[in-house]
């Protein structure tokens, strides 16, 4: 689902932009799914082959509320579109929520992420 929306960007400026609504439907244990999105590689593995993102430091592999991850980030694995940066600013494992801003002045200018595991029935799960 695709929606207009107004937006504020990292400057302050208002803007209008793009909701779209996403969702997937898992067989698995909610606690799995939570623990594997805590992993870039779970990322890496999800945006292949449309992304490739190469870390540009030694941060941990792991996503933690206030932290930000900077990579080199490849379209279709080998179209370099330089630096990208995550900004986790949110990961709440009561409501099963991840936040985060992301951008890249070559091809995002402003990204919001917004992750949400609920369970749909009994032994499935929503990424939305």
């Amino acid at each position: 689902m695709i929606q207009k929306v107004k937006l504020t960007t990292r400057e302050g400026k208002k803007v209008m932009g793009c909701r779209i609504t996403v969702t997937s439907d898992f067989h698995s244990n909610i606690e799995n799914i939570w623990n594997k999105i805590h992993d870039i590689d779970t990322l890496r593995e999800i945006c292949k082959p449309k992304a490739r993102f190469i870390s540009c430091d030694d941060s941990p592999m792991l996503w933690k509320e206030g932290k930000s991850f900077v990579f080199k980030l490849f379209l279709h694995g080998f179209l370099p579109v330089g630096r990208h940066t995550i900004n986790v600013v949110k990961m709440d494992k009561a409501s099963r929520e991840i936040d985060t801003e992301e951008y890249n002045d070559t091809v995002i200018k402003e990204f919001f992420h917004k992750f949400q595991i609920s369970r749909s029935h009994i032994f499935n799960y929503r990424l939305i």
